[in-house]
This record gives structure tokens, sequence and C-alpha cells, in this order.
């Protein structure tokens, strides 16, 4: 992978005003499924094979790991600095990034990983396409069952009171983390979920929109966006001011939503195919990789 061609971009215009601008392009040799800010100046990109980094102060790619077996779709960082992947291959990995080498892999799923999340106290909670939830303590790499239902598990949100909220395919399901009880169900086909600044959360639907979720003991719809993608929401991301930014697989396009405004969306447009991954790196700044074999950062 390496960076080249650098695409200039317009410049900002009245009409643009208040809407994410494309700053700067870069192509990729390999087609990358996931991406995660490690810092304001940093990315970690995950493609097929591959784990890599991309300095936004020097434009330099360079690659952590070219031995990963299959494309990697999920990416979290850790307190203590570490990246953890999730995908094809079913493994954990743990990176340390600075010397570039995989510190640990846990075993334990059947099938590819989808999202990964660090509870604390060195935990993490898995969801997976062979239909579980699995809880895993990096302590002594062991790992027990939190659910298993009947679709994959996408997506997972953690809340406060040890309370875990799993995109289960047909399902929203909340979940007590420490006794594994099951406390509401919510019947609507899901692909992502995005815990909001204000403690609500953001769920990407199986029909392209977004439902804005207040969590109790129950699962309440607060808000339903009204138009969207035309395939599922993949993943949910946050600026200022009550703003998302979302991709869909198969489609090209971003869409901005406003929490303010649930009747409008608006279009970003960039990217010539497919985006596969979306990342916040800080405050309205995002990047943003497609099968066109692009990054892009929008601010």
């Amino acid at each position: 992978m390496g960076c080249s061609n650098e695409i200039p971009v317009d410049k900002p215009s009245d009409k643009n005003k208040g809407y994410p601008l494309c700053r700067f392009t870069t192509s990729l040799k390999v087609e990358v499924n996931s991406i995660l800010a490690l810092n304001p100046n940093v990315l970690i990109l995950g493609g097929e094979n591959e784990l890599s980094l991309f300095n936004l102060t020097t434009n330099d790619f360079s690659v952590i790991s070219n031995e990963y077996k299959g494309n990697i779709y999920c990416l979290i960082k850790t307190p203590k600095g570490h990246v953890i992947s999730g995908g094809h291959d079913k493994m954990i990995r743990i990176w340390d990034i600075e010397n570039k080498k995989c510190i640990n892999s846990l075993e334990g799923h059947t099938s590819t990983i989808w999202d990964i999340k660090y509870v604390g106290n060195d935990k993490l909670i898995s969801g997976s396409d062979d239909d579980t939830s699995l809880i895993w303590d990096l302590k002594n790499n062991t790992h027990e069952l939190l659910f298993k239902g009947k679709k994959h598990i996408s997506s997972i949100v953690l809340l406060d009171n040890n309370k875990v909220l799993l995109a289960a395919g047909n399902n929203i399901i909340l979940f007590d983390i420490n006794t594994k009880e099951q406390l509401s169900v919510l019947d609507v086909s899901v692909w992502s979920l995005k815990l909001l600044k204000n403690g609500t959360v953001a769920a990407g639907l199986g029909k392209g929109i977004l439902n804005i979720l207040e969590i109790t003991d129950e699962i309440l719809v607060k808000l339903e966006f009204k138009k969207g993608h035309s395939k599922a929401v993949n993943l949910v991301i946050e600026l200022e001011n009550n703003k998302l930014v979302t991709y869909s697989d198969g489609n090209d396009d971003l869409i901005l939503w406003d929490v303010n405004e649930p009747e409008s969306t608006y279009m970003i447009k960039g990217h010539t195919k497919h985006v596969k991954g979306l990342c916040l790196i800080e405050r309205n700044k995002f990047a943003s990789v497609s099968s066109d074999n692009t990054l892009k950062i929008w601010e």
C-alpha cells in the first residue's frame, strides 16, 4: 500500500457552507474495509490480508502486518494505546502499533467478527456472524457466552449500569452484562448502533434509515428519520451540533443527518464506488474509504 496521485478538491463555496467538504484524497493500493483514528494524526486501515497505518502529517503509508488472513471489518483502540481487530479470520487480535506486531490472538468465534467493544478492566464484548456475542477476559485469555441468537451480531453499544445493546439481525436486544439477563427487545431489522453524546442511541436500520433510541429498562424509539440510504446503514459517526454521518453497503455516497431536522438529509458525494469504511478523526473532521481505492478526509 502506498500514497500516490493526490487528487485536488474544489475550494469551499457558499453553496457548500455548513456541509462537509472533501479536503484531501489519496489513492490506496488495496481495498480497505475498516478505518480507525488512532489519534488526530494517525489512521489505522484494515484491508484484505493487511493492516496498515496512514500518517496524516506526512501523508505516508506503512504496513503493520500483511499476514492477516482475509478482510478486517472492525478496529478499536484501548486505553493502553493498542489496536484490536476482528474480521474474516474469526480471531480477535491485539496489536502493538508502535512496534508493528500482534501481541495476542483470541480464539472463540466460528465465523466472521463484525464488532468489538472494550468494556474496561481488560474485558471485551464481541459480535459475530456465528450468531453469538462473547465476553472476553484479556487477563487470562478466556471467554464466556453473553448471547446466542438466530441472526448475526453486527453491532454493540455499551451503556451505563452494566448494560449492553446488541444489533442481532431482526432485533435490537438490551442485556445486563453481569447477570446476562435479557431486559428488552425491539423488533426491527438493524445493522449498526452508535451511542451518542446525549445518551441516546442511533440505530442504522436494514431499510436504510436511522432511528434514535432512548434506553431505560426498555428500548424506545424517540425519533425516526423519514428518508435515507437505499440499503442497510452500515456505520454511524457523530459530528458536532447533533449531526450524524453514515455509509451504506453498495452506495457511493455518505449521508449527513441532522437530529434537529429529521425530515431532510444531505448526500455527501465524492466517491465513485461504494463506501467501505468511515471514522471520526476529531470534532467535524472524518475519513472514509471506498471500493474506488481512495481515502478521503472530510471537514
